[in-house]
């Protein structure tokens, strides 16, 4: 499974980095050698429990799917399903879309503002696991 999980998850880092825009689109292209090199760790260190990579990828879609539904747009949650929800047209739009908008419109500076600490907290946290993996220890 290793193999599939080092490929799979060489195109999901590389679609995170670009879309979050870590990378200036003048250099678009480097993206996929974050992708690459993380999944060459992904590939050389694997975790230990089987269903890490099962795990990591629900989380990042149930992540995902919450920072869609706190903007404006909100997210379409019964997909395909199109019923009435008995909520307040503040959280509840066209039907089917589901929305607690406190972020605003997606790709907003509070967005930005509220993501660069957390993608930031999420990268130093790779980089120790990494370096945890490797033997070195932090402090």
């Amino acid at each position: 499974m290793w193999p599939l999980a080092a490929v799979l998850s060489v195109l999901m880092i590389a679609f995170a980095v670009k879309v979050l825009t870590f990378i200036p689109d003048r250099i678009s292209h480097a993206n996929w050698l974050v992708a690459i090199g993380l999944g060459i760790v992904v590939a050389t260190n694997p975790p230990e429990h089987p269903w890490w990579f099962v795990i990591a990828v629900a989380l990042g879609c149930a992540v995902h799917m919450i920072g869609d539904m706190v903007t404006t747009q909100g997210i379409h949650l019964l997909w395909p399903l199109r019923p009435r929800l008995p909520v307040p047209s503040t959280f509840y739009r066209g039907r089917s879309f589901v929305r607690f908008p406190i972020m605003g419109k997606a790709g907003s500076g509070m967005e930005l503002l509220v993501l660069t600490p957390i993608s930031v907290y999420a990268v130093v946290g790779l980089a120790c696991a990494t370096a945890a993996w490797g033997g070195v220890t932090l402090g």
